[in-house]
């Protein structure tokens, strides 16, 4: 008696060797990291460039898996704005970095640009301004 039950083999694309397929999530918080990791004067010089081009925007939160890269990308953006090493994901903005509102402005707008949901609004009322309130709020 023939097995009901055949199992037939699923065709590989021939674009991908491994046979796993990447999310378009995941691809755009790989270029939001890579972005991250360019000098700060190559970001100014592009900006000219980059106008006319469109710009890589996530159109909706990242998934929860992703919040360790979210929060790394947080981080490094963090370091970098506010020109400080001692940053972590729970130091608060105001408290522990002493940074001012007009940073905090320019911090959240950079965030904004990069695709993560939260309005400035939304990050004066966090009871503690930190990347891990950002990322529960964004998230």
């Amino acid at each position: 008696m023939e097995n009901p039950l055949r199992v037939t083999p699923v065709p590989s694309s021939p674009s991908s060797s491994s046979g796993l397929r990447r999310s378009p999530t995941s691809w755009k918080l790989s270029n939001m990291a890579r972005m991250l990791d360019e000098q700060p004067e190559e970001l100014s010089s592009n900006c000219d460039s980059r106008s006319s081009s469109p710009r890589v925007m996530l159109r909706k939160p990242p998934r929860h898996s992703n919040v360790p890269m979210c929060a790394q990308i947080l981080l490094k953006l963090w370091q970098r704005e506010l020109r400080r090493t001692d940053v972590s994901i729970t130091s608060d903005l105001f408290e522990d970095l002493d940074a001012s509102d007009e940073q905090a402005f320019f911090l959240v707008e950079r965030m904004q640009r990069m695709g993560f949901n939260i309005s400035l609004q939304q990050f004066f009322g966090l009871q503690r301004c930190c990347i891990y309130s950002v990322l529960l709020v964004a998230l």
